[in-house]
């Protein structure tokens, strides 16, 4: 399904989400996380011990599918803090969340991804909310709260004035 096909979840469909059960706990955390930061899944799945820096409160994005997308955000919200937080303190893995890549391309993302499509079908959401949906609902709550649109497309990893309205603008 092209990306513009698809759309935000409503708020509903958030809380239906958040009240699942899903097959891990760390499973509802990355979602949350995808939620408050507006990153992409592979970004947030592939997040490494390294990229966390709790003094400055900031996340280092440095492996994402495009050129801006590489970027170092601020993070002051304290339910993504303490996510992020309680991670970093298992280092069996070099990613901070559990993962296991998967797919053709190996990807942190791909399971995580599989295992997503299966509880929103399982919620019987429609065809048009996916995993990206989470990016679109934090793109279209920071259009609705009329941030500065530059800031937005530096924030989640866009090319300045290029994608955030004609692929992911969703009114509310």
């Amino acid at each position: 399904m092209a990306l513009s096909n698809r759309r935000a979840f409503t708020k509903k469909e958030i809380l239906t989400i958040l009240s699942t059960e899903f097959p891990q706990s760390w499973h509802k955390d990355i979602f949350a996380c995808l939620l408050l930061t507006g990153a992409r899944p592979k970004e947030i799945c592939g997040l490494r011990h390294g990229d966390m820096d709790f003094v400055r409160k900031r996340i280092s994005i440095s492996s994402s599918k495009a050129k801006a997308g590489a970027r170092d955000l601020p993070v002051e919200h304290s339910v993504l803090l303490s996510i992020l937080k309680k991670y970093t303190s298992n280092k069996e893995s070099d990613f901070i969340f559990p993962v296991t890549c998967g797919g053709a391309d190996k990807s942190p993302a791909a399971n995580y991804t599989k295992m997503f499509g299966r509880v929103k079908k399982s919620l019987g959401f429609p065809p048009e909310v996916q995993l990206y949906s989470a990016r679109k609902s934090f793109i279209s709550t920071a259009i609705d709260l009329e941030l500065p649109p530059v800031e937005i497309e530096r924030y989640v990893g866009h090319e300045v004035k290029r994608l955030i309205y004609t692929v992911y603008i969703q009114s509310s």
